[in-house]
């Protein structure tokens, strides 16, 4: 499913050159749920960038899903990013002024589906976080585990087969936390691949496998 190899990510200022990923190599097959944990600055969130095809590697090869994605043009990515991969944010990335439904359909609007068939989709997906009493509901109107939801019904609607998570529980209480947890490893029960960025060592062996970065490099990689 998720294939890296001798990826390596640097940023440059002026002469001043800073390794956020050094000849990492990583493979994630289908099914499989991966907790992310390191130190700020360990490469955590660049590496999530990369799987999530929101950022390119400086050297090394990509291959998401049996393609190599590495080199391909921006239309592309996002074609990939659109049909493969969900993304769950700290921040949920709502649309204050759209309600529950208008916001899980999204996706469906750049995809180009058509109207009736975006509602229908955004109303099941809405229905498969728990949350089928909420479609009119905008963000303000929702508690935070809510919101949370309604961003996981969001990166659903287009039944990408890779989830990806960067902290999701990062602004909720802990009974709001729980509840996403939960519904992630049903998620995963269920087959999707889900790479979860987390400081949270509670978290640390909610999936199959844990990754510890430090430095841009894999400092530990244990089966949980």
């Amino acid at each position: 499913m998720i294939r890296l190899e001798g990826i390596s990510r640097e940023f440059r200022t002026g002469q001043h050159v800073v390794y956020a990923l050094r000849d990492l190599t990583l493979h994630i097959p289908p099914g499989q749920f991966v907790v992310l944990m390191g130190p700020s600055g360990s490469g955590k969130s660049t590496l999530l960038n990369i799987i999530g095809c929101l950022d390119r590697p400086t050297d090394g090869r990509y291959t998401l899903d049996g393609r190599d994605v590495t080199g391909l043009p921006d239309k592309s990515l996002v074609e990939m990013r659109r049909n493969k991969l969900g993304f769950i944010f700290q921040t949920f990335h709502l649309v204050p002024r759209l309600n529950a439904s208008r916001n899980v359909e999204l996706p469906l609007v750049f995809a180009g589906v058509d109207a009736g068939d975006r509602r229908s989709r955004a109303q099941r997906s809405l229905e498969s976080v728990g949350l089928a009493e909420r479609v009119t509901h905008r963000p303000d109107e929702l508690s935070g585990g809510e919101r949370q939801r309604v961003a996981i019904a969001r990166a659903l609607v287009m039944d990408p087969p890779v989830l990806l998570a960067d902290e999701p529980t990062g602004n909720l209480d802990s009974a709001s936390g729980a509840e996403i947890v939960k519904l992630l490893v049903e998620l995963n029960r269920k087959g999707r691949t889900i790479v979860m960025v987390t400081h949270n060592e509670a978290l640390s062996k909610l999936g199959h496998r844990l990754i510890r970065l430090r430095d841009g490099a894999i400092e530990q990689d244990l089966s949980t």
